[in-house]
């Protein structure tokens, strides 16, 4: 089996997340790596956008659900994000890690997760 992935980096986004309420009443940005295994190698691809996973729309996705939700945890946020990719995109594996920059002197804290369809 070969495993061909598209990857969107550094994706940052305004998003509601926080415990407290006062973190989530302002948005904050974000910064998400995706990791997309296709449902097609893609050798079966062509040269044709209908026949693998457009990242453009993946981006939209996520921009869309994060601009309407709110968060209090990372980790709910990413199983959010990962849930609508694989329910939404022709897609077999999505590994996803989500940056929040709150720890002072710390680059930022990360949850990365893998999930796929059955």
């Amino acid at each position: 089996m070969n495993l061909n992935t598209i990857e969107i980096r550094g994706l940052r986004l305004p998003v509601r997340l926080g415990v407290p309420e006062a973190e989530r009443a302002l948005r904050q940005c974000v910064e998400m790596d995706v990791t997309l295994v296709p449902l097609s190698d893609f050798e079966e691809m062509g040269d044709d956008l209908s026949r693998t996973v457009d990242y453009q729309a993946v981006s939209q996705s996520i921009w869309s659900l994060c601009d309407i939700g709110e968060w209090r945890l990372l980790e709910k946020l990413a199983i959010d994000v990962v849930g609508e990719i694989l329910s939404s995109h022709p897609v077999r594996l999505v590994t996803l890690e989500v940056r929040k920059q709150i720890l002072p002197g710390t680059d930022h804290v990360a949850v990365r997760l893998t999930r796929g369809v059955s």
